[in-house]
Parts: C-alpha cells; structure tokens; sequence
C-alpha cells in the first residue's frame, strides 16, 4: 500500500482534531449550564404527575447530576452524544437512579432514631434499610405514576424481620394513621384481600399473614402450623406430625425431598429398619434434621424396639423444649 501524502495526512489530522475540538466543546457547555430537561421529558402526563409530587419544585439536576466536576462532565457526555447526537443508541440505566448520598443531602432527618413517613408509617431507617436504597422504597417520590418502575415500601418486605426475628408484629408499633381496613388495600394487599381472595390469598408472603391471622383462623382449610410463621422452618416438624397436619393441600411431596432425603414423615416401619439405612447410606441425610444426641438418647437408654407414637413424642419434646431437631 502506497504511503499517504503528507499533505493528505495533515488535513486529515486538521479534520480529527476539529472534530475532537467540537466535541470538547459541545461536552464543556454543556456541563457549565446543564440544559434543561423539559424540552424532552416534561411531556403529557409526566410533567402533570411530577407537578403534583413532593419534589415539584426540585430542579431534575439535583437528583440526577451529580454536583461534582465529574459527575457533570459525565452527564454532559452522555447528554450530548445520546440526546443530541445519537452516536449512542442506548445508555444504561444506571445513569437514571438516585443515589442514596444525594437522597441524603436534604433528608438528613431519616438518620434520626425513629421518623414518621408520609404515610403515616413509624420507621427505625438505620435498621430497616438493610441494603435497601432509597428509591427501593420512594421511587414514586418524584414523578409520581409516571414512574416507569414504581417501588413502594410493602409490608411483605417488613416481615423479613418483623415476622421472623424481633417479633415486633402489633399494627400501632409501625403505623399511626388509617384504620386496618384502609391498611390492606395497599399493594400485595389489594390481590389478596381483593373480592376473590379465597383464589388470590395464596399468592402473598405467608409470613405477614400472623400480622392478623393466626391458626384458629386458617386451619379450618389448610391444616395446622398456618399460617406459617418467619421462623416456621424450625417448628415444622411439630406441626408436620399432628394428625391434623395437610402439607400436601399446599406443597408437593418434591417440596420435602429437596431438602430430606427419606419420606416425610417417616412411614409406620421407618424405625425398625432405620439401622439398615444409617449402615448403607450414613447418618449424614438424618443430620439434616436430628443431632447425634437423638441416636445415643435411644441407644444408650436401650429403649427397644422403639415404636412410631414413642419417637414422635420424643421429637416433639424435644422440638417444644429448644432442642434435637432443627
């Protein structure tokens, strides 16, 4: 291939550089004013619904730019070369979220001990939050229902701890305002309080339903032990033995066998055989659920043979006691 001609590349070399030169200049403007995004996205209902929210009268770069020299720089590259010269056909989302330092900025309050939401909701934020973002929970804070993924704090989500570790379930301990009526047509609530809820109810997250249910109420139709409570798993096994245990109106016999590897519950002869089995396949399958001080209680106290009521009385003793199966 034959060398270019000096000329040819110095005029191409001119032309790269104006080129370079415009862009610089295109990013640099654009980052010391920050054009307004209205003329894009004020449109239709989005400009109504960001109108009637809390944040109306914050300007869109307060959130969405950071006030730094680089984070402006990078919004004003993104700005030019998508928005206004379409060299880049998407951008990633991540550019659109809020991060939580500039949420943070002006609602310092939230780093108080306890503070009173919208909603009339009672919050610990340094508790709740967890790894949760702000806008995991106030997404609609801004623009409303014109919100492409509305995220709202949901009960559900509370009962991650609420309903399994601090026990902490009585309707006043969170919420100041609205009666328990109001309460369940929020969210998830709608769908399983709604007119069909007999077909709908299942569809929730059975650890909220101790909130206001308890089994009185529900084993009627589906059997003791429901609802489940956060830390079901533990006690499961003193509710699945009862005669008025019906795991399978709502699991399938699959859901028991991924984490036990023999029928359960044990059928009538699984005792007097259950030698052969430890000596074929081990006893690390029946550590699943019981402790090697389950073997020597009975082996060493020698009670032979062991019957079926006596070994599910002996489970449940120690269930109801702390200890033994897990």
């Amino acid at each position: 291939m034959p060398n270019l001609p000096k000329q040819a590349i110095f005029q191409t070399t001119l032309v790269l550089a104006g080129v370079a030169l415009l862009a610089l200049s295109a990013v640099s403007v654009t980052a010391v004013t920050l054009p307004a995004c209205r003329s894009c996205h004020m449109t239709e209902g989005f400009e109504e619904d960001t109108s009637k929210s809390p944040h109306a009268s914050v300007s869109c770069v307060a959130c969405h730019v950071g006030a730094s020299f680089t984070g402006r720089v990078s919004f004003a590259t993104r700005q030019v070369f998508h928005m206004v010269i379409p060299v880049v056909p998407e951008v990633d989302r991540v550019h659109a979220a809020v991060p939580d330092k500039r949420c943070l900025s002006c609602h310092s309050a939230v780093e108080e001990p306890v503070t009173v939401g919208t909603r009339g909701l009672f919050i610990k934020h340094s508790s709740c939050m967890g790894d949760s973002s702000c806008t995991d929970c106030h997404s609609l804070s801004a623009h409303g229902a014109s919100t492409r993924w509305p995220r709202t704090a949901q009960m559900e989500d509370c009962y991650e701890c609420h309903g399994r570790s601090n026990k902490i379930t009585a309707c006043d301990a969170c919420h100041t305002e609205r009666s328990e009526r109001q309460r369940i047509f929020d969210g998830p609530f709608r769908v399983t309080h709604g007119p069909q809820w007999k077909k709908t109810h299942g569809m929730g997250d059975m650890r909220s339903c101790v909130a206001c249910h308890d089994e009185t109420r529900c084993k009627g139709c589906h059997g003791a032990g429901v609802p489940h409570e956060g830390d079901f798993l533990k006690a499961h096994t003193k509710y699945s033995t009862r005669p008025d245990a019906d795991c399978t109106g709502c699991h399938r016999q699959e859901f028991c066998s991924e984490c036990h590897r023999y029928e359960m519950p044990h059928p009538q002869r699984f005792v007097q055989g259950h030698s052969g089995t430890v000596e074929a396949d081990g006893d690390a399958a029946c550590l699943t659920c019981h402790e090697k001080g389950d073997c020597t209680q009975c082996h060493e106290d020698h009670v032979h043979p062991v019957t079926r009521e006596q070994m599910d009385g002996f489970m449940l003793k120690r269930t109801d006691s702390g200890g033994g199966a897990r």
